[in-house]
This record gives structure tokens, C-alpha cells and sequence, in this order.
């Protein structure tokens, strides 16, 4: 009986659909909250108040140009484990996407193969990025953005002194985010991210139901290759949209006070631990920029402002709203960090 048991088990066959429902049923996922690298440093109320007055002064140094400001971090999109590409994906805070740095884990490169327009692919014999991928980065991808400002986080690949030269060559000032916390002061993490491997993930699981398998001598189901994975990774960049890109700089308070997601905006005004956040996956999910239950953005569209030059009063108007603002709430900051220790 029990050789029966163990047999009708082994027979057992399910598809990516009928897991996928499994999974939405008992309310399971395959993620899980890490606690490693999570807390916060000791100074954090005064690092948050650091960025956000530098914030001010790059949308003064700029003149309000929404153009000048952008935005990259690094992110790895798998094959099939281990096979993995590394890309970079920046974006302007006016929601323009330039095109995103791909890095192919190839000595050769793709025999007769055309890559799509929004992309540049460099190949290098170990896929992940170091200071001279960081340094092929700038001259590939923000070369033409003279006198422009990137934040980025702060990757040792992020801090050599190759890359510090390349980027006075190329006129680019860096702003480093706060460590440990680019997933609520950097939009990419914010939002772009998520979004993007969500829509990754779809395609992957809609592939084979579509497409005529392939299998390994051992009988297992082939990847989908390096040239259809960038095929999709284009078409969701593409789809990407502008004015989510757009706000979620406003609401990294990168170029905007006023409208700061939830947790950044309890941060700043509350003085709260944020590991009280970490650990709600409702919460977590918010800060990726997406409802519990719908696939868009948290954060929605807003009519924001419009910074021309024949609006010189209003700029004036906006500018000393947003130096009142931030002066008074790193003042509570201050406060509350001399009167409240962090645990």
C-alpha cells in the first residue's frame, strides 16, 4: 500500500499555472523578508536630512531642469540558475528611460545578431560589474549627458578612483544615496525593479505555453536563450511608463518634498524605526510601488508643477515652501533624535 502511495507521488505533474494558483490560494510566496543588512545606521534622521537639502541645492544648481537629474542602479535577471545577465537601467527625472547597459557573461559576442535599439550590450568573461564595466557604463550610456547630476547607490564598483576620473571626464556629478536604504530614497529600487521582474516573470511563465519546448539530456526544460530574454527585457523597458518614472523621483524626495511615499514621509516626519516596516509585507510591497491587489503603482499620478522659465514667481513660491519644509522637519528630526533614542 504504501509503495503505492509512494509511486502516485512520484507520478505527480503540475504546471507553472496550476502552481502559480497553488501559491494565491494558501496565500504563499517565494520570498522571504531578510534580516541581514537591514538595520539602519545610528545617524540615519541626519543622513536623510543631508539628501534631502542636497536635493535642493541640485534643483537650484539645475534651474529646475527635470532633464538634469537622473537615476541607475544595477540589477542581475536570471536565465536559468546559475545563468544570469547583469543590467543597469537609468532614467531622467522628466521620465525619459535611456537606453539600458546590458552585461553578457560571453567571451564571444552573438553571431549575426542585431540588438534592439534601447539597449547596449557589452560582454565580458564574469558577469558582474566591477569598476571597468561602471567606467564602460558612463562612456556607453551617459556620455552625451554633459553637467548632469546621478544618483546612485554606494557599491564599492560606484567609489573607485577609475570611475570618479571617468566621470569628471564626463562631466557627471554623482550623489550617493543613504547605504542599506536605496529602496526608499532611490526610485529604482523603489519601483523600477519590481515592476520589471514582475513583467519578466510573466513572460517566462507565458513562454512555454506558447512555444514548443526544448529539453536537456537529462530531460529538463531548456531556458528560453540570451537572445529572447533581451527580446522581452526591451519590449518591457519600452512599455515602461514615463510619468511613474516621472513621479517616483518626487516621491524619493529627489525632486520633490511634497509628495514622499509613506514610509520616506513617516521617516522624516515621525522619527519612526523603519524596521517596523521591513517586517510587514503589505508595507514592503508598497514601497516596491505596488497595490496588494492590483499590478500598478501605488504611487499615482499627479498634476506636479510645471518649472518654466516665465514662471519665475511661482518658482520662487515652490522653492521657499520646500526650504521651509525641509528646515523644519530635519529641526523635528533633529529633536526628536536628541530626545528619542533609536533602538
Amino acid at each position: 500500500m504504501y509503495e503505492h502511495q509512494i509511486r502516485s507521488y512520484l507520478a505527480f505533474q503540475t504546471s507553472d499555472g496550476w502552481l502559480a494558483g497553488w501559491l494565491k490560494r494558501h496565500n504563499k510566496t517565494f520570498r522571504h523578508v531578510t534580516k541581514t543588512g537591514r538595520d539602519l545606521p545610528t545617524n540615519y534622521s541626519q543622513v536623510i536630512s543631508d539628501l534631502l537639502n542636497k536635493a535642493l541645492q541640485v534643483l537650484r544648481k539645475h534651474d529646475f531642469n527635470r532633464k538634469k537629474i537622473f537615476n541607475m542602479d544595477e540589477t542581475v535577471i536570471y536565465l536559468d540558475c546559475p545563468i544570469r545577465i547583469s543590467a543597469i537601467y537609468t532614467g531622467s527625472s522628466d521620465g525619459e528611460k535611456l537606453p539600458f547597459f546590458l552585461l553578457v557573461p560571453r567571451t564571444k559576442e552573438f553571431e549575426n545578431y542585431d540588438p534592439p535599439s534601447n539597449i547596449r550590450i557589452i560582454y565580458k568573461t564574469v558577469g558582474i560589474f566591477n569598476e571597468d564595466t561602471i567606467c564602460d557604463y558612463y562612456a556607453t550610456i551617459m556620455n552625451v549627458q554633459h553637467n548632469c547630476t546621478l544618483y546612485l547607490d554606494s557599491a564599492r564598483c560606484h567609489l573607485t578612483k577609475k570611475g570618479r576620473e571617468k566621470k569628471d571626464e564626463l562631466g557627471i556629478e554623482l550623489i550617493y544615496t543613504l547605504p542599506r536604504k536605496t529602496n526608499i530614497l532611490q526610485s529604482a529600487d523603489a519601483c523600477w525593479f519590481s515592476k520589471i521582474k514582475k513583467a519578466y516573470c510573466t513572460k517566462w511563465t507565458e513562454w512555454p505555453r506558447n512555444s514548443p519546448k526544448n529539453y536537456t539530456v537529462h530531460g529538463n526544460t531548456k531556458s528560453p536563450g540570451y537572445v529572447l530574454a533581451i527580446q522581452w527585457l526591451s519590449e518591457i523597458w519600452e512599455n515602461f511608463e514615463s510619468h511613474a518614472k516621472k513621479n517616483l523621483f518626487d516621491s524619493c524626495g529627489i525632486t520633490s518634498q511634497n509628495d514622499l511615499h509613506r514610509t520616506l514621509k513617516d521617516l522624516v516626519s515621525k522619527n519612526l524605526v523603519l524596521n517596523v516596516y521591513i517586517d510587514n509585507f503589505e508595507e514592503e510591497e508598497a514601497i516596491l510601488g505596488f497595490n496588494e491587489n492590483e499590478n500598478e503603482p501605488v504611487l499615482q499620478p499627479q498634476i506636479q508643477a510645471s518649472f518654466q522659465n516665465n514662471q519665475a514667481d511661482d518658482h520662487l513660491r515652490q522653492l521657499n515652501t520646500f526650504e521651509i519644509s525641509v528646515g523644519s522637519r530635519i529641526s523635528r528630526l533633529t529633536m526628536d533624535k536628541k530626545s528619542t533614542p533609536v533602538d
